[in-house]
C-alpha cells in the first residue's frame, strides 16, 4: 500500500527554464522505504508458497501465496526450485503481503 503524500513531505527544487517555460520540480523530503523480504528469504520462513497453478500445471506459470506481513521481492534471474519443475524468473516482481497472485 503506498501512503498518501503530504504537502509537508514535498520540497521544491530549482527552476529549469526552456524558452518560455519554466519547470520546477517537485522531490519528496524523505525517501520512501520499501519493506520487502527476498524471496529466499521467505521460503526460508515458510512465508511464501510456489506452486503449480493447477494438476496438469502450466510452463509459464506458477502460483505465488504470500502469507506474510511484508511484500515478497522475486528478482530476476532467480531460479525457483521445486513445482513440477525449476524455473528462473525473467522480470523482477514484488508481491504483495498476504496475497495470492498467479505469475508469468
Amino acid at each position: 500500500m503506498i501512503n498518501q503524500i503530504e504537502m509537508e513531505d514535498i520540497v521544491m527544487g530549482r527552476a529549469k527554464r526552456y524558452r518560455d517555460i519554466t519547470v520546477f520540480p517537485l522531490h519528496r523530503a524523505v525517501t520512501p522505504r520499501l519493506d520487502y523480504v527476498a524471496l529466499d528469504e521467505a521460503l526460508d520462513r515458510k512465508l511464501v508458497e510456489v506452486t503449480e497453478v493447477d494438476a496438469a500445471g502450466s510452463v509459464p506459470d506458477l502460483l505465488v501465496k504470500n502469507c506474510g506481513k511484508r511484500s515478497v521481492l522475486i528478482i530476476d534471474g532467480e531460479e525457483v526450485v521445486g513445482a513440477k519443475q525449476n524455473r528462473v524468473v525473467n522480470a523482477s516482481i514484488l508481491r504483495p503481503a498476504e496475497s495470492t497472485t498467479k505469475n508469468r
